[in-house]
């Protein structure tokens, strides 16, 4: 089983972890930053990076990391 992880580059701003931020700051935490990471869990003998590449990151605002 291969995993992918997927999030946007430093400097692209991620909608689900400024929200996730301001709600922590709501409930009284004192949190400086949140990433959010997408993990994909793929079992295949086909190319991964290939499949990474062509469907589940845009090279403008993403990175990834195969593991």
């Amino acid at each position: 089983m291969t995993k992918v992880y997927v999030k946007y580059k430093d400097g692209i701003i991620d909608p689900e972890a400024e929200n996730t931020k301001k709600a922590l700051k709501m409930l009284g935490y004192d949190v400086k930053n949140v990433r959010i990471w997408k993990v994909y869990e793929i079992e295949t003998e086909d190319n991964i990076k290939e499949m990474v590449e062509r469907l589940l990151v845009n090279p403008v605002i993403h990175e990834y990391k195969i593991e």
